[in-house]
């Protein structure tokens, strides 16, 4: 587990190993009061990168941008951590500066966060394991499989069949399609929610809301990230006529569970009915609700829960047949997703 404090805080017991990760020493503090078990002044900010930013508030967006990408390089270093980490159970990102939320820690620990989340979500998602629908298969009719009319739409791209790697992030926020993406979209891209009109509608939203840095996706090399997000799917594989049965939403149902359980998210946002009662009967089977019938679906539908879980959000799904016609709109997109983020954000 990873955690942030200040280093100026009193050090305790459930700090675990405690890493100081500040370039320069913190002013004033002798090495007893901070405790410090290991300094790695490497994994900080370049210089020029810390003079730069010179904590000015405005400059955090483009600062973060730029401290991942010094990370990118430093492998070596963050899996000296993950290292600690395995041998610790707990290490505790110490960090000098008097501000929680913009600070090199915070950017670290999520990009540590990420790759733990990742692992786990690819051990569950491995080759093989969403093939568990036998209609989808039973004729040799996995979309994204064959078809002359998807070789002739995209002669260029290959067609994945039903296993999709997911697009994942650390999130505080999960957010559920209806169903799997289409064939010509996650299918034959690789990514839910990508190559097709849905995905464009969807990420556009996103971005515009601050959950994605640029509005498109169009294939799994575009350089998308999405920031505090989380997309999975309420079934994986494209059912026959996009009408999943209840069966087949059972059999993937296992799947959405395990990522809860790992990702924990603060918010769910269900596109749709169907991934709205998926998720309400995941609440209903863990005997965390007593029936879905006291939570009706509609588009800018809100639930908060007992418990502490996650406050659910439902939207119309961003399909052409609401999309085009009026049903939904970019402004509702945008005034949901706002009060998602204003959630977030005191929650």
């Amino acid at each position: 587990m990873i955690r942030v404090k200040r280093v100026y805080e009193k050090p305790a017991k459930e700090d675990g190993f405690r890493l100081l990760v500040d370039r320069l020493w913190p002013r004033g503090l002798t090495k007893e009061r901070a405790a410090v078990d290991l300094w790695m002044k490497e994994i900080a900010p370049s210089d020029a990168l810390r003079k730069w930013f010179g904590h000015e508030p405005e400059k955090w967006p483009e600062f973060e941008k730029r401290y991942r990408k010094e990370l990118a390089e430093k492998k070596d270093l963050l899996n000296e951590i993950r290292k600690l980490e395995s041998g610790h159970k707990l290490v505790t990102l110490l960090y000098g500066r008097n501000d929680e939320k913009q600070n090199q820690a915070v950017v670290l620990a999520d990009v540590l966060k990420r790759h733990n989340v990742e692992r786990r979500v690819r051990a569950d998602n491995r080759p093989g394991r969403s093939l568990r629908v036998p209609q989808v298969s039973a004729a040799g009719e996995i979309p994204g499989k064959g078809g002359e009319g998807e070789e002739a739409r995209f002669p260029r791209m290959d067609l994945l069949g039903p296993r999709r790697p997911w697009l994942w992030r650390f999130a505080r926020a999960a957010i559920h399609p209806r169903a799997a993406p289409a064939a010509h979209g996650g299918n034959r891209t690789g990514r839910v929610f990508t190559g097709d009109r849905s995905g464009d509608f969807l990420y556009k939203a996103l971005h515009k809301a601050g959950f994605a840095n640029q509005p498109t996706s169009l294939h799994r090399e575009d350089g998308l990230q999405l920031r505090n997000v989380y997309i999975a799917a309420a079934v994986r594989c494209a059912p026959p006529a996009n009408r999943p049965l209840p069966s087949e939403i059972l059999h993937c149902r296992g799947y959405l569970e395990r990522e809860l359980e790992i990702l924990r998210p603060r918010a769910v946002l269900a596109l749709g009915k169907i991934a709205w009662d998926a998720y309400l009967e995941i609440l209903k089977q863990r005997g965390q609700i007593a029936s879905r019938a006291a939570y009706r679906f509609s588009h800018s539908a809100e639930c908060v829960f007992a418990d502490d879980l996650p406050r659910l959000f439902g939207v119309y799904h961003p399909s052409q047949q609401n999309t085009q016609t009026g049903r939904v709109t970019e402004a509702m997109y945008a005034a949901v997703l706002k009060r998602i983020r204003a959630f977030l954000t005191t929650a």
